[in-house]
């Protein structure tokens, strides 16, 4: 593997790096499982080199098409003259838009329920279309018990880098595949039939314990349902006073008990605030008033938000303008694709700043996220 600092799959920020995964099976038959991004396209060649120890490999699967899985192909080909190429036939149509080359003299095209005969390593053909892109498969060896399951039970973060799975693990999957919710409880049905002692990811650490630990966060993960209580409260500001009415209510939910977690939309990143949203069972939402409307960025989370197949959790508002506040019935109504939302009784109108109704609003609000009645 290999990794870098900046982002990955797009707009998500990798603080700690990312892992690039390439596999070797070596066998009476020799299967590369995927490239990697042609950004490490020497030192992959070098590793695989020293992995072969003189042989020459006979198949590269294919799983997925991004660059980061079918990178160094080409080179690959110039390498190993002699390699064939193992993919979908989805794939193969993608590859001609990749490379400008059919692979008519190399390709073996697999579908659901093919075999790839090694020796003892016998992998079987898994379709997962839309986890995340149309074309993805997966393989599982018999041999080994071993998953090779692509972008599913990826994580950010190097391997070389010492992090809880599940925080990386989260954010990439409700970065990258949340929206396909029903497409990977389909492939979460299709490996239950196979006994897993091992998955290796296409990005982060082999998974080799706790197996069960992995799959029931991808069920619960696509299935949108939270993982614990709690309040993700997420504010747009300008001056500070709707930091001031969020920090109250924050004050409140902590005397109550009531575990919480805060973000300022213009400064955190959205994949990092998504991946909380999921993760807790409620949460609201704290906006100003911009031009009469709620302000951009948070305009823009609740569009991700409802992109995202949010849904099954308990929302709440909060909103501050100077002269026509009416950012709670904006943000209520562009949630109104979300499904099995529940919308908490209480509201907070703020006008600039606090006072001793919009105190008490706030307060209704905590008691009420909290579970107690008036």
């Amino acid at each position: 593997y290999e990794h870098y600092q900046g982002t990955i799959e797009g707009p998500n920020p990798v603080p700690n790096g990312a892992a690039y995964n390439s596999y070797v099976i070596i066998d009476e038959k020799i299967l590369i499982v995927e490239g990697i991004h042609e950004f490490y396209l020497n030192k992959w060649l070098d590793n695989l080199e020293k992995a072969l120890e003189g042989r020459k490999p006979d198949y590269i699967l294919i799983h997925h098409m991004e660059p980061d899985h079918s990178g160094n192909l080409m080179e690959l080909i110039k390498k190993y003259p002699q390699i064939k190429v193992i993919s979908s036939s989805k794939s193969f149509a993608m590859m001609r838009n990749f490379f400008n080359y059919d692979f008519a003299d190399r390709r073996i095209e697999v579908k659901e329920g093919d075999k790839i005969e090694l020796g003892k390593h016998v992998l079987h053909i898994i379709e997962a279309p839309m986890v995340h892109w149309p074309e993805v498969i997966i393989s599982y060896d018999s041999f080994t018990k071993t998953l090779f399951s692509c972008d599913a039970f990826g994580k950010f973060g190097a391997n070389d880098f010492d992090e809880p799975w599940d925080d990386e693990g989260r954010r990439f999957y409700f970065g990258i595949v949340s929206k396909y919710g029903e497409q990977v409880q389909s492939l979460l049905k299709k490996i239950s039939k196979y006994e897993i002692k091992n998955i290796y990811p296409g990005h982060g650490p082999i998974i080799t314990e706790n197996i069960n630990h992995y799959i029931n966060l991808y069920d619960k993960w696509s299935k949108y349902l939270p993982e614990e209580e709690g309040v993700v409260i997420v504010y747009s500001t300008i001056y500070g006073h709707t930091k001031v009415a969020v920090d109250k209510l924050a004050e409140k939910l902590n005397s109550l008990g009531i575990k919480h977690v805060i973000h300022n939309i213009s400064k955190d990143h959205w994949t990092n605030i998504i991946a909380d949203v999921f993760k807790y069972n409620s949460l609201v939402l704290a906006s100003i008033m911009i031009d009469d409307d709620i302000s951009p960025s948070m305009k823009e989370f609740i569009e991700i938000l409802s992109s995202f197949e949010y849904q099954n959790r308990k929302v709440g508002f909060i909103e501050n303008g100077s002269w026509n506040p009416k950012s709670n019935i904006i943000m209520k109504s562009m949630l109104a694709s979300c499904k099995n939302l529940e919308f908490f009784e209480n509201s907070v109108s703020v006008r600039v700043s606090l006072n001793e109704k919009s105190i008490s609003q706030i307060n209704d609000l905590a008691s009420e996220i909290a579970g107690i009645k008036k």
